[in-house]
């Protein structure tokens, strides 16, 4: 899988940058994308579907490593099909993943 993009790294949380830049950053740096913005960035991935990877989840703020735990554990599914698939890729594209709190 594509390394993932936090706007943590290159400190660009919380400043209102457009989601579409947010992309198009990933894409240039080749990472996936992480996100709770579900809905923006299925849009994106609708009309902009040459990426890397959009993960997008559903916030569980009641139990973040629960949800850390099922991301973790979702990517390592999808890692899983693709080499019993016969996948010969080193790297994997994961497009859209949902996630639902329980």
């Amino acid at each position: 899988m594509a390394p993932l993009y936090a706007d943590e790294q290159s400190r660009n949380a919380n400043l209102g940058i457009p989601d579409e830049d947010v992309l198009a950053f990933a894409v240039t740096k080749e990472r996936a994308v992480l996100t709770l913005n579900r809905i923006d960035f299925i849009r994106l991935h609708a009309s902009q579907p040459n990426h890397s990877g959009i993960i997008v989840c559903k916030d569980d703020q009641q139990d973040r490593q629960r949800m850390a735990a099922r991301i973790s554990e979702a990517i390592a599914n999808v890692e899983t099909q693709a080499r019993n698939a016969g996948s010969s890729q080193s790297s994997i594209s994961i497009n859209i993943i949902g996630f639902k709190s329980s």
